[in-house]
């Protein structure tokens, strides 16, 4: 199984670069290290001590693929796992069922299915925002059940767990979504600039169209995270 491991996700990589293509590699790897700095900031979200983080899968997904979603976040989680403890070598595996194939698999096809019924510019946006909602909702929810079935080790059952897992990070769920659209729209208009031949330093960093980092900025402030 664990040798198993390298080889699928190389093929993974493999068609998640040939169906995004080099010029949007760059991209991918700073919405990445975004995704990276987003999940190392938690947020307590209800009882007993629960607490989330947005997981940036959904927006990777919607944008480049998700074979591209499932390869980044699994990078990502490798990253926190090895060098912060964040997470756990031991339980990487059901990290990256969770937050990396699941929430990639359902975002992608929710966005997908939305975007055949609501074709407009606002049914874009509000597609993403669902897409961003439900892949972090399905994340918690199948780690809801993976920890009710620990019940030995755990001590909670599934009647506690999903419920407690599952509403708390539909709450989340809410941001999680903001944040799918606003980066999403962002980085369309940075792809075209790329093609135009137009550096990534002044679309993302620009004065005037603010980009990435003071979005993320206000939406922290004015949700009091930080």
């Amino acid at each position: 199984m664990l040798r198993c491991i390298p080889t699928r996700y190389s093929f993974r990589l493999f068609q998640a670069e040939e169906k995004m293509g080099t010029e949007k590699i760059p991209l991918f790897g700073v919405l990445t290290a975004t995704v990276f700095a987003l999940q190392m900031v938690n947020y307590p979200l209800g009882p007993g001590g629960t607490t989330g983080h947005l997981i940036g899968t959904p927006m990777l997904s919607i944008i480049f693929g998700p074979e591209a979603g499932i390869v980044g976040i699994s990078v990502v989680l490798l990253i926190q796992a090895l060098l912060f403890g964040d997470g756990g070598i031991t339980t990487f595996g059901a990290n990256a069922l969770n937050m990396a194939i699941a929430a990639s698999i359902v975002s992608f096809l929710t966005y997908k299915l939305m975007r055949k019924i609501f074709k407009s510019e606002s049914g874009r946006i509000v597609s993403g925002a669902v897409a961003g909602w439900l892949g972090i909702v399905s994340a918690a929810f199948l780690c809801g059940v993976e920890l009710g079935l620990s019940k030995s080790t755990f001590g909670y059952g599934l009647n506690i767990t999903i419920p407690v897992m599952t509403i708390s990070h539909a709450v989340l769920g809410i941001v999680e979504g903001a944040v799918t659209v606003s980066l999403s729209m962002h980085s369309v208009n940075i792809s075209q600039n790329f093609s135009r031949g137009e550096g990534l330093e002044e679309n993302v960093f620009s004065p005037f169209g603010c980009g990435f980092s003071c979005h993320i900025n206000w939406l922290s402030r004015s949700l009091f995270f930080i």
